[in-house]
């Protein structure tokens, strides 16, 4: 048996130094049997405070997304697999407006307010009178023709000349 190391001196008796033999022994024990004082293990864990059911939840839902969408692209490229790559892209449809018959109406209805125009500025004479043979200024400028001469008589030449020379 390993004891305290002997001191240099020599007790007093026999029975003293058993006395601290024994009361050394004790203390080794208890030094090698003492637990530590600071806790140093982890705080106790609830799980309802961990487990995130929603978190859980939409998880699922997005990952459920996510698994129809591939099957459906998953069914179109078996699709253009199995036909061998015939070309569908025809474009047979005709652009079909919804509000084409009210266009056709206000274009039928603003035609029809231009030929009464013109119709009115070819029966009035505008304040235009000729002197000597010359149109003077009071109609050249007015609406529905300009500088008194419409559209269809600017057209042909004899007309422009006759006013000219007139």
């Amino acid at each position: 048996m390993h004891g305290a190391p002997r001191l240099t001196f020599p007790c007093a008796s026999e029975y003293l130094w058993h006395v601290r033999e024994k009361a050394y022994q004790d203390h080794r024990r208890k030094v090698q049997s003492a637990r530590p004082l600071v806790d140093t293990c982890a705080p106790l864990t609830f799980h309802h405070l961990h487990l995130k059911l929603k978190r859980l939840k939409l998880e699922e839902e997005r990952l459920s997304v996510i698994e129809r969408d591939n099957r459906l692209l998953l069914e179109k490229v078996a699709s253009v697999m199995r036909t061998k790559g015939q070309n569908d892209s025809k474009n047979d449809s005709t652009h079909r407006s919804l509000h084409r018959g009210k266009r056709e109406q206000e274009l039928h209805r603003v035609q029809k307010k231009t030929r009464l125009f013109w119709k009115e500025s070819h029966t009035q004479n505008h304040g235009m009178e000729l002197k000597g043979g010359v149109k003077t200024g009071a109609g050249l400028r007015s609406p529905g023709c300009w500088c008194g001469i419409s559209p269809e008589t600017a057209d042909t030449p004899s007309k422009k000349q006759e006013l000219k020379l007139d």
